[in-house]
């Protein structure tokens, strides 16, 4: 017997559980890029799954050493798409991603991903208030990525960042919408 409930608002996610249950699923990707410096303008078509990491990877001798285990709770990000450049000379091409969200225990923490799926550094956290806000910092080099992510209801988010620095001054806008409807949990 399984129960579809519809979350009313994204302050009932609170637990890490929760938030995983909320990411799980297809999402409809829109990406704008404008930058001043260290990139260029685009925009980005695609789509971005969030699927169980026990399905596409197995732990790595280092991290069964060092008893990290990303499997368990933990969900592999993918976005996958096209870019279109400003310049409309310049043919679109396809691009793609994968980060790691880790929902072991709150804040939530996102990695990136290494080729052949190996996770690789800490990326940032997400710890949504009761708006379902949170805000982060990432520094790359020594350029500063500052990101906001922001639940808008059930059926979608935006996860924002501006970036400045010696390299790079710019902003990605993110929108996402959910494709297939994922089952929810009741939070009392």
């Amino acid at each position: 017997f399984r129960t579809k409930v519809i979350l009313n608002m994204c302050s009932l996610l609170r637990q890490p559980l929760d938030l995983l249950t909320f990411f799980l699923g297809r999402w409809k990707l829109s990406k704008t890029l404008l930058y001043k410096t260290g990139g260029f303008n685009a925009t980005f078509e695609g789509t971005a799954s969030f699927d169980y990491l026990s399905e596409h990877y197995s732990r790595t001798e280092n991290e069964t050493k060092n008893h990290i285990d990303f499997t368990n709770e933990s969900l592999l990000y993918s976005e996958e798409g096209l870019l279109y450049h400003e310049d409309s000379s310049i043919q679109p091409f396809s691009v793609h991603r994968n980060y790691v969200f880790r929902f072991h225990q709150l804040p939530i923490e996102v990695y990136f991903v290494e080729p052949v799926l190996k996770i690789g550094s800490f990326f940032h956290h997400l710890a949504l208030n009761d708006e379902g806000f949170c805000s982060f910092e990432h520094l790359c080099i020594r350029d500063l990525y500052a990101g906001e992510f922001q639940c808008h209801n059930q059926k979608s988010f935006t996860w924002n960042w501006s970036v400045i620095g010696p390299a790079k001054d710019g902003k990605i806008k993110q929108n996402y919408t959910r494709i297939e409807t994922s089952e929810f949990v009741t939070i009392e």
